[in-house]
């Protein structure tokens, strides 16, 4: 139990011995003064927040194999969150069973969506969006590609509508 305020002006601050790993914090008032209004304000400093997903260091990654057995869809949608204070560096690389790679790679700062043939050693890059996206702050990635030849990217709520040269909307797939 913690004493507050006797009046609207004053701050009362209490700091705890131990350190308290929570979700959820309940307010139980207990007592409040019987000649005044019924209110509360509560702030909470040196709460420390870690990513609960995954961390990388641009040394690890991450393999995902989807489940192919189920029902194809209409579109394949892929959506992530990321922050960094790295202004270059590979988030993402989706290869196809054709040999044909997709790469989102943060350059500067901006979102590059690339495409590679299995052929070529060169990237072509397809389009840019975002900027200062190393700023260390959560950017959400939805990669949305419609099988009609077109990729939805969008970056923090701005999207982006690609149409795939001719011949990658075949042989790429998202989902592999």
């Amino acid at each position: 139990a913690f004493w507050g305020n006797s009046n609207a002006d004053s701050v009362v601050m209490h700091k705890l011995q131990h350190p308290v790993i929570a979700r959820f914090l309940r307010i139980l008032p207990l007592n409040w003064n019987p000649n005044g209004r019924i209110g509360l304000r509560l702030e909470a400093y040196g709460c420390q927040h870690s990513s609960a997903v995954v961390g990388l260091d641009g040394g690890a990654r991450l393999l995902f194999r989807p489940d192919l057995s189920e029902a194809p869809a209409d579109r394949d949608v892929l959506s992530f969150s990321f922050k960094s204070l790295q202004s270059s560096g590979l988030l993402l690389q989706m290869e196809s069973s054709s040999g044909h790679t997709v790469a989102l790679e943060l350059l500067r700062g901006k979102l590059l969506l690339q495409i590679f043939r299995a052929q070529l050693a060169v990237a072509e890059t397809v389009v840019s969006v975002g900027s200062l996206l190393d700023d260390q702050h959560w950017h959400q990635v939805v990669m949305e590609q419609l099988h009609s030849g077109f990729v939805n990217l969008t970056v923090d709520k701005n999207t982006q509508k690609i149409q795939l040269p001719d011949i990658w909307t075949h042989t790429i797939e998202i989902n592999q």
